[in-house]
């Protein structure tokens, strides 16, 4: 079981400030309802940031912090009735802070029909702001805590990943220590991406020949390959931790192109 933080807890004026953020107010209309200096708020919402998983938005900060229940969750309703499917691609990859070229490109459309969609659903749900556009999005039903922690789990999957293909390349030959700790933690991370890789295939309707879907069924394969324990007493080796770094790569790249496919349908993960 990998370990997973259930919450992160904000310092009451840290927390205040976050939440005035959620609800699309700027950090002046803060201060100046707090009674505090403008500099004093954004000091405060630095600090946040940094404890919120060191976002480096005002969006994605909103994200973390109702995903890690920093601040009060909105009540979920209406379940996002009447936004359209490219606005419900999209709105994940907002939450994750991706600017337009990388949103653009996740979803193979051009850069100007992201833009478009991106406005289209600010204005449809009526959004102040990015951070505001966070907190309409969690109430409709369109971003969910588990969205956001299996979007977690992969950035720390490929930080450990790409510490593990630096070895003896662009960083110093790891210590066996380090060797066999990664391993497992690869392997967990290895096991549950597969895992969800397979629901998603197992969503995608039948018939539409997905293409994302016969690529991952290729990755599939190799992770049935590498996933077979060894023999009791097998010790872990740097080739051992490469090939299951490059496998934790590929099942993030397959789970992301299958992501267009299944918008629209519901969580696999349920609304939690």
């Amino acid at each position: 079981m990998i370990e997973t933080i259930d919450t992160i807890v904000l310092p009451a004026r840290q927390r205040w400030v976050v939440e005035g953020v959620a609800q699309g107010r700027t950090l002046r209309a803060i201060a100046r309802g707090r009674g505090i200096g403008e500099e004093t708020a954004v000091r405060y919402f630095r600090t946040a940031r940094r404890m919120l998983r060191e976002s480096s938005q005002p969006h994605t900060a909103v994200a973390v912090a109702y995903t890690y229940q920093a601040i009060l969750r909105p009540d979920v309703h209406d379940l996002g009735v009447g936004v359209p499917h490219g606005e419900r691609i999209l709105m994940p990859l907002i939450a994750q802070g991706l600017p337009t070229s990388q949103m653009a490109d996740r979803v193979k459309w051009p850069a100007k029909t992201v833009v478009r969609l991106v406005y289209d659903l600010e204005t449809r749900m009526g959004a102040r702001n990015r951070a505001h556009l966070i907190t309409l999005a969690w109430q409709a039903g369109l971003l969910t805590a588990s969205q956001m922690r299996a979007w977690f789990d992969q950035v720390d999957a490929r930080a450990l990943a790409r510490t593990v293909l630096a070895w003896g390349k662009t960083s110093a030959r790891p210590r066996a220590e380090d060797v066999v700790g990664a391993v497992p933690r690869l392997s967990r991370y290895a096991y549950r991406f597969a895992a969800e890789v397979r629901e998603q295939c197992l969503a995608v309707p039948f018939g539409t020949g997905s293409a994302a879907c016969a690529q991952a069924l290729d990755v599939l394969e190799e992770a049935d390959r590498l996933l077979v324990p060894g023999p009791p007493g097998r010790q872990a080796t740097v080739e051992q931790a490469r090939a299951l770094a490059r496998l934790v790569f590929r099942l993030v790249r397959a789970s992301e192109r299958l992501a267009p496919d299944l918008a629209g349908l519901p969580d696999l993960r349920g609304l939690r």
